[in-house]
């Protein structure tokens, strides 16, 4: 993937990836010609660039309410279509967690970590580790963001991403340094 706004902004080449079975289930006739995709990884972004990545999602976990709906400590684990991924229902509150990690902090914050999804205004917020808007415990490593669904989709994608601070200080340095997973949900 690469910034098609590269010539305001800095350079973005992330590698996105995600794997997933696809299996025959009925004939010719069915729709895709009788396969379906049985089972899929969370999407992983990873640099692609040659710098060292050093920031990275550790833990990817999806609320309704108070009750887990679905967690992931691998990007590559394999979840059911059928009945592994997060079902969601519009109008419900959701709190998006993920732990985060940073192997080299320069600066305070020395991270900014986002949630994607079907939020609410705008498909992209803030999430914090300050003990306020839905984070549990401040200065933990585990980042939250609470929204109630919004739209009208039978699917969804939900998607955690960190950007080292130093990315953020300037626009001329080729320093751009980010990780993020994401996961499909389906409507309920």
């Amino acid at each position: 993937m690469v910034n098609p706004l590269s010539y305001c902004f800095k350079p973005i080449n992330d590698l996105a990836s995600r794997r997933l079975i696809v299996e025959k289930r009925g004939d010719k006739s069915g729709p895709h010609g009788g396969w379906e995709f049985t089972y899929i990884t969370p999407v992983k972004f990873s640099l692609n660039s040659g710098i060292t990545q050093e920031v990275f999602i550790q833990s990817m976990k999806i609320y309704q309410g108070d009750e887990l709906a679905w967690e992931c400590y691998f990007p590559d684990t394999f979840y059911c279509v059928e009945d592994e991924l997060p079902v969601l229902e519009p109008g419900i509150l959701v709190r998006l967690e993920v732990e985060v990690l940073h192997t080299n902090p320069q600066y305070e914050p020395a991270y900014y970590v986002y949630a994607h999804g079907p939020c609410p205004i705008w498909p992209c917020h803030w999430m914090n580790d300050t003990g306020l808007w839905g984070d549990r415990i401040a200065d933990d490593g585990i980042c939250n963001y609470e929204w109630y669904i919004e739209g009208y989709s039978e699917h969804w994608f939900i998607n955690a991403d960190i950007i080292d601070a130093d990315t953020m200080l300037d626009q001329e340095e080729d320093d751009y340094d980010s990780g993020a997973w994401g996961i499909l949900a389906l409507r309920s």
